[in-house]
């Protein structure tokens, strides 16, 4: 993918990457911890994924 933008003329992209991310809504203030530890242990595969989160308020 990273040829192809090259040759489509877009030289500044340096690295892609494509992934799946989760979406949860949790009641009252997140526990950061126990979040992690839910993606860790259900929603990904640590062997070949990695685990970001980002922490959001409405």
């Amino acid at each position: 993918m990273l040829g192809a933008l090259g040759r489509l003329g877009h030289s500044g992209v340096t690295s892609v990457r494509q992934g799946k991310h989760f979406v949860l809504e949790v009641d009252g203030t997140p526990d950061e911890a126990e979040l992690k530890q839910i993606a860790e242990t259900l929603l990904a595969n640590p062997v070949i994924e990695d685990v970001e989160l980002h922490l959001t308020t409405d």
